[in-house]
C-alpha cells in the first residue's frame, strides 16, 4: 500500500489494513512548479488578502472560517475561489459583508495569481484531509499555509517550516495577524515552503 501521509496510513492502519506499505506525498507537475516561478514575486502594493481554495462543502470546514471572520477583527478579507452546496447559502449570509469575495470556480490561471498573492492559503478541514494539495500549490508560489490540526497537511506544515497549524480560532486569530503585521515574516515562511518543495521534488540532484 502507498500512503499519500502518515495520517492516512494511521487511519488505514485503524481500520484493519495491516499489509506492508509506505508514505509517499502527493506531489506536482514540474511544469506547475515552472509556471509558477514564472509568475515572479509578489508585488508590494497588493491590497492583502487570505485564500481559500477548494469545494465549498460542510467536509471542507469552510462555514467554520467563514464564520470566524465574520464573528472576529481579522486583518484582512477571505477570498474564496471553489464552488459547491454552501456557494448560495454563504453568499446569501455574507455576501454583502466586505470581510469576503466569493469567486466561484476559477481556471488555473486566475487561481495561481490569488495564490502567489495571497498572504497565506487557509486550509480548515473539518475531516481527516488526506494532504492537502492546495498547499503544495501554495508553496510552489511561495505563499505560507494555515491548516487545521486534523489535515494531514500539519505533516507538510511541519516538514517545511512554511506555516500554522490550528486547533481554535484563538490559534488561528494569532496566525492570522502575524502574518498580516510582519511582511518579513509571510516571505520568509513562503521561502521555506518553496525550498521544501523543492527538494521533494529533488532540485540539485
Amino acid at each position: 500500500f502507498v500512503f499519500p501521509s502518515h495520517l492516512t496510513e494511521s487511519v488505514h492502519r485503524q481500520h484493519g489494513i495491516d499489509r506492508p506499505g509506505l508514505v509517499i506525498n502527493h506531489f506536482l507537475p514540474d511544469e506547475y512548479i515552472a509556471d509558477a516561478e514564472s509568475r515572479g514575486d509578489r508585488p508590494d502594493d497588493v491590497e492583502p488578502y487570505y485564500l481559500y481554495v477548494g469545494r465549498l462543502e460542510p467536509v471542507k470546514g469552510v462555514e467554520a472560517l467563514v464564520r470566524h471572520f465574520a464573528e472576529h477583527p481579522c486583518p484582512a478579507p477571505l477570498y474564496l475561489a471553489g464552488d459547491g452546496s454552501l456557494e448560495g447559502p454563504l453568499k446569501e449570509k455574507y455576501g454583502q459583508n466586505p470581510s469576503f469575495r466569493f469567486l466561484g470556480r476559477l481556471g488555473q490561471e486566475e487561481v495561481g495569481m490569488l495564490y502567489r498573492d495571497a498572504l497565506a492559503l487557509i486550509l480548515p478541514s473539518a475531516g481527516y484531509e488526506v494532504l492537502g494539495l492546495v498547499v503544495l500549490e501554495a508553496f510552489a508560489h511561495s505563499t505560507p499555509a494555515i491548516v487545521t490540526g486534523i489535515a494531514g497537511a500539519t505533516e507538510l506544515i511541519a516538514a517545511s517550516g512554511a506555516g500554522y497549524s490550528y486547533d481554535s480560532d484563538a490559534e488561528l486569530g494569532e496566525a492570522l495577524s502575524q502574518l498580516a503585521a510582519d511582511p518579513d515574516l509571510r516571505s520568509e515562511l513562503g521561502r521555506k515552503g518553496h525550498d521544501y518543495l523543492g527538494k521533494a521534488h529533488g532540485e540539485g540532484d
